[in-house]
């Protein structure tokens, strides 16, 4: 079982997730996009110290976001760290499909990414620190 905390790096619209405590959020002045918010599927930051990631499950993970620019492609790639990262096979990398998002982003606009990620139970149990890259 794991734990996620974010931060998000709009800079090239990255969104990185922490292990350790739930939810806390970092713009780290992007140019290219802000932050709103992120949402985990069965985690409420208001009773929760820690958002469980549980081996067996999916963990379902919104994001959202406004463009400050507008964005024709979105790659994602998501990483656990065990010594050195190790890469999740995704359903799809490209953010532009079944995502939520339609692409081209416009300029201005509030979007929402959703990604489905399965917890599978062949992934050893780490409480240390996924990541989850959105490039633009």
């Amino acid at each position: 079982m794991a734990s996620l905390k974010s931060v998000l790096f709009i800079g090239s619209c990255c969104l990185l997730f922490v292990g350790l405590s739930a939810l806390d959020f970092e713009d780290c002045g992007s140019l290219h996009g802000e932050f709103s918010s992120l949402k985990l599927t069965d985690c409420d930051p208001s009773t929760m110290d820690q958002c469980p990631l549980k081996r067996g499950k999916n963990v379902t993970i919104e994001v959202t976001f406004t463009t400050k620019e507008e964005v024709t492609k979105v790659h994602v790639d998501v990483h656990g760290h065990i010594v050195v990262p190790i890469p999740f096979i995704l359903p799809n990398p490209n953010g532009c499909v079944d995502s939520g998002l339609t692409c081209p982003l416009t300029n201005g606009t509030q979007h929402t990414y959703t990604l489905s990620l399965p917890i599978k139970t062949m992934y050893p149990k780490v409480s240390d620190i996924y990541d989850s890259n959105i490039s633009f």
